[in-house]
């Protein structure tokens, strides 16, 4: 009973732990993936709240350099959007070309790179390159090297042709079905735009966290400082991408179910192992009582034992939770389908904050938990415990 419920505990907080891993890993990881993609709060103009391409914005705006100047704000970086027709010599596909110039932080958009470059962003390259996602080179069946024709219908239907110069894969699919990256500079053109005009002008902060916070202080800016001929508002990514964020919440609830599954099933071995347990040991119990012993203090006794087991159950547990978190992060061997989690692996986020946390909550629940079936000591007659032991019936 000692094994079966040290091995019950091992297995109650090495599933908690992994889930709350994976969990935070998953939250983590796809929030880090959008808003590095796509940034956190865009300024445009009122129109273009659910377009970015009916009307532009002006990118050297006064009030920047007070938000620049806001704690939570890491960068700020103006872009284009505008939507197509992607065409090679078979296939054809819609697409949705996203300019960007110098100022755009490329750390992560570099690291979903497979093959090739980005593309120049310098102000002054005239050359049309592009960066399209691995799922588009497949669609469309090119490669690095070949010519894309894109259409951009307007009133006269405009036609060019842009060069592959590298191919991106974050698998997550809602962008990687579309976008395709450039220089800013092509689309002001295309657009008939001015240098200093643009889609909308991104803001990236410091921590996903600061957003709700950032995005007030943000609009106050723009509210006080904006003049009669403009109409700039803000929308943050929670917003445009409300249901991805909804169901990154909704995980939270599914660890609260695995905790409690998890609780109940260790409690209940645990009682039942201390049942036994109090049963097994009656004869010791009815010498402790014929000696004075009060029912608290044999309750604690069992306690204490029990809190042993717990302890060596909570070691085991974390010590195989951990190696095997250590290996999915070392070689990621659980694979998991990119068009349904937007992830190839299964993620794992190791927070040491939440391990103490799981570990306390679970020894102190366990423990208080044990108090039910000690009382059954209580109702133990010493006397029937005294004939027990000498034999006397």
């Amino acid at each position: 009973m000692v094994r079966v419920a040290t091995i019950s505990v091992a297995i109650c907080i090495c599933v908690m732990l992994l889930s709350t891993f994976i969990i935070r890993g998953f939250q983590s990881t796809i929030s880090s993936k959008i808003t590095g993609l796509l940034s956190h709060i865009d300024i445009v103009d009122f129109a273009n709240k659910y377009s970015d391409e009916s009307k532009p914005v002006t990118i050297d705006l006064p009030y920047l350099s007070k938000i620049d100047s806001l704690p939570a704000v890491k960068n700020i970086f103006p872009y284009i959007t505008r939507g197509g027709i992607v065409k090679s010599s078979t296939e054809q596909q819609g697409m949705l070309l996203r300019g960007f110039n110098n100022s755009y932080d490329t750390t992560l958009l570099n690291s979903y790179i497979i093959e090739g470059k980005l593309p120049n962003f310098d102000s002054q390259n005239s050359k049309k390159e592009i960066l399209i996602s691995k799922k588009i080179a497949q669609n469309l069946n090119v490669k690095i090297g070949d010519n894309l024709e894109m259409l951009f219908i307007e009133k006269i239907p405009l036609r060019d042709k842009f060069n592959i110069v590298g191919i991106y894969d974050t698998s997550f699919k809602e962008y990687d079905d579309i976008n395709i990256i450039t220089n800013i500079r092509y689309l002001q053109r295309l657009n008939s735009w001015k240098e200093n005009q643009a889609s909308g002008i991104s803001i990236e902060l410091n921590s996903l966290d600061d957003i709700d916070s950032a995005d007030d202080e943000i609009y106050d800016i723009i509210y006080n400082n904006r003049s009669a001929e403009t109409s700039e508002i803000t929308v943050s990514i929670k917003e445009r991408y409300g249901e991805i964020f909804e169901w990154l919440k909704m995980q939270d609830i599914n660890e609260r179910i695995i905790m409690i599954i998890m609780v109940i099933v260790s409690a209940f071995n645990m009682i039942t192992m201390m049942l036994i347990i109090i049963l097994q040991k009656t004869s010791m119990i009815g010498i402790f009582k014929s000696l004075g012993m009060r029912n608290s203090t044999i309750r604690s006794i069992f306690i204490i034992r029990l809190s042993r087991i717990m302890l060596w159950g909570l070691f085991y547990g974390n010590a195989i939770a951990l190696l095997l978190s250590y290996l999915q992060i070392k070689f990621k061997f659980i694979k998991l389908s990119a068009d349904s989690y937007m992830l190839s692996e299964v993620p794992m986020l190791i927070n040491f904050s939440d391990i103490l946390l799981i570990n306390i909550v679970t020894f102190i629940g366990l423990t208080l938990l044990q108090i039910i079936p000690t009382m059954l000591i209580s109702h133990l007659s010493p006397y029937k415990c005294l004939k027990y032991v000498s034999g006397v019936k």
